[in-house]
C-alpha cells in the first residue's frame, strides 16, 4: 500500500492555457495543412510569452527529468 503517491502511468493530462486553437479534422492530411496547423501553433505559444522573453543561462534543475516525465 502506497501512502500519498499515486502512479501516473499512462495518465492523459490536459494543459489548458490562452485562446483556443482548432483545427478541422483530416483523414489524410497534405504537408501544406500540417505546416499551416504547426505555424498557427507556434504563433500562438509566441504570442503567450513576454515580448523581451529570453532562455535563462543558469543550471536548470530536474530539466532532464522533467523533459522525460509525460514520455
Amino acid at each position: 500500500m502506497q501512502i500519498g503517491r499515486v502512479s501516473n502511468y499512462r495518465k492523459t493530462l490536459t494543459v489548458r492555457f490562452g485562446e483556443p486553437l482548432s483545427f478541422p479534422q483530416v483523414k489524410h492530411p497534405k504537408r501544406q495543412d500540417i505546416d499551416t496547423v504547426l505555424e498557427t501553433l507556434e504563433k500562438g505559444l509566441v504570442e503567450l510569452l513576454p515580448s523581451h522573453y529570453q532562455e535563462p543561462d543558469e543550471l536548470k534543475l530536474f530539466s532532464g527529468f522533467l523533459n522525460h516525465f509525460f514520455c
